[in-house]
């Protein structure tokens, strides 16, 4: 009958409209997501320029010269430790000194040679060049984060299965809950960029990146199995 289709055809939209809006929060909360960790890469930036310039321009005797050091320093670092990825983050620095200061021009205008920048900015060479080798260093050390995110992807995997099986574990024997283990163990797993960025981005000395990075990861996967482990027994 007619009512009846009418009916059907109501039903289904009305179960499809979950759906859609769940598809709708989800995309906001992934595009919401890329932009928080976008805002938080330019304040990390932000910050490390700052420093770096505090540094070069009160606390180094070689001034600028010392930071250009720090970065070579920290790329034979990567040499000598015999890196699997240093060609790509030479190759990462590259790009991104391209497409930001030479397809954009600023290289041109950033030029003592260039007519424009001896009338306007010749007063602030010193930020300027803070700028470039803040952004090389970052894009260094974001490059070196990345290809080391293979390390910290089998760490995490790891511990989601060791505290599965504890989970598991505890909803078997009916063990008594943890809220305390599990909310400060969620809150350090969801600390993981902050300390990362405190602990080797922002620093303006070389950092061999093995003695900072694997500790951190070792960490946050210790974290991330107790959350498993401690997560309510019943979904």
């Amino acid at each position: 009958m007619t009512w009846e289709k009418d009916l059907n055809a109501s039903g289904a939209t009305l179960e499809g409209e979950p759906l859609k809006n769940q598809s709708i929060r989800d995309i906001y909360g992934m595009v919401y997501g890329v932009f928080e960790l976008l805002r938080g890469i330019l304040f990390f930036f932000v910050l490390s320029f700052f420093i770096n310039l505090m540094c070069a321009g009160m606390f180094w005797d070689q001034g600028i010269l010392q930071l250009e050091a720090n970065i070579n320093a920290e790329i034979e670092l990567l040499k000598t430790n015999n890196s699997p990825f240093l060609v790509e983050v030479n190759q990462a620095i590259n790009k991104a000194y391209q497409l930001f200061f030479i397809e954009t021009g600023l290289e041109r205008f950033l030029s003592p040679s260039d007519q424009l920048f001896s009338d306007l900015a010749k007063g602030f060479l010193l930020p300027i060049q803070t700028f470039v080798l803040t952004f090389n260093l970052i894009v260094l050390r974001l490059s070196v984060l990345f290809y080391s995110g293979g390390i910290l992807a089998v760490i995490l995997v790891c511990a989601f299965f060791d505290g599965l099986y504890g989970w598991l574990m505890r909803r078997i024997n009916a063990s008594r809950e943890h809220g305390f283990l599990y909310h400060r163990s969620k809150r350090l797993t969801s600390s993981f960029i902050p300390i990362i960025m405190v602990f080797y981005v922002l620093p303006p000395i070389p950092i061999d990146p093995r003695y900072v990075l694997i500790p951190v990861f070792l960490i946050t996967g210790f974290a991330f199995r107790q959350w498993v482990h401690y997560f309510k027994r019943t979904i």
